[in-house]
């Protein structure tokens, strides 16, 4: 959302992504790096290798190595009933082409990271779309140009920011916008400080882990968006009520 609000002009926006780029930065390799290894990683589990590659190969190993394909089709299938049974996305085209783009451009990732890109005398981890630490490195790459190369994650990011200019432009909706006063600008630094640290904490954002990781099924993917679903819920209460305590009650009553 950051990278398209830029193509279309949004100033506040440019401050969003240098904010939540250095707070990325800072969480993988810097400052508050300490605080993740020291608190967090230890926190983890450490699965079987079975485990760690995903919910279809554990269930192919359970079912048998046929069940791959099945496990993979009815995940599919439910998804796609799961987000046609809203009659909303069913009656806007344009959502629904959307949707199909992204999913599409998610799965491009894969395959332009893994036989596009793929040299054996330069192997390259295996990726696809995600704008966490991506935006950490692109602003290190910005800084420090003769020191660091681009990528594929580089690139989307350069990617997003174009094609929504673009479209901004042919849709003839591009503005420029700023923040109405300082508190504005407070919450939009302090909301990209955090998605930047959590978001590397959490091994990727609602894109990283909400699409990418959840195409390979893996068994993350589920756990960080119950997260950032509560989380997201919390952050909307308090901003109705103010106060932290009706936020919690109100969430815990709609999770019962």
């Amino acid at each position: 959302g950051t990278l398209v609000r830029i193509g279309g002009g949004d100033l506040r926006a440019i401050v969003v992504f240098l904010v939540l780029g250095v707070s990325a930065l800072a969480a993988m390799r810097g400052l508050t790096g300490f605080l993740r290894v020291g608190l967090i990683e230890p926190l983890s589990l450490r699965l079987p290798e079975t485990m760690s590659q995903g919910i279809d190969v554990l269930l192919s190993t359970v079912l048998g190595s046929y069940a791959r394909p099945a496990v993979v089709s009815i995940a599919a299938v439910a998804l796609a009933a799961w987000a046609l049974a809203d009659g909303r996305l069913v009656k806007s085209p344009r959502l629904l082409l959307s949707g199909l783009a992204v999913g599409s451009a998610v799965a491009f990732g894969w395959f332009a990271t893994g036989w596009l890109g793929n040299d054996d005398f330069d192997p390259a981890r295996v990726a696809s779309l995600t704008f966490v630490a991506p935006l950490g490195n692109t602003v290190l790459y910005i800084a420090t140009l003769s020191g660091s190369r681009a990528d594929f994650a580089i690139g989307s990011v350069a990617g997003v920011i174009l094609g929504s200019f673009v479209a901004a432009m042919f849709s003839h909706v591009f503005r420029w916008e700023a923040c109405d006063d300082a508190r504005e600008l407070k919450r939009h630094m302090v909301g990209a400080l955090l998605m930047g640290t959590g978001g590397i904490m959490s091994m990727g954002c609602t894109i990283g882990q909400g699409l990418s990781a959840f195409s390979t099924l893996a068994l993350s993917a589920p756990l960080t968006m119950l997260a950032i679903t509560c989380g997201a819920r919390l952050g909307l209460e308090y901003t109705m009520t103010g106060e932290w305590r009706p936020a919690v009650r109100n969430l815990l009553r709609i999770s019962h």
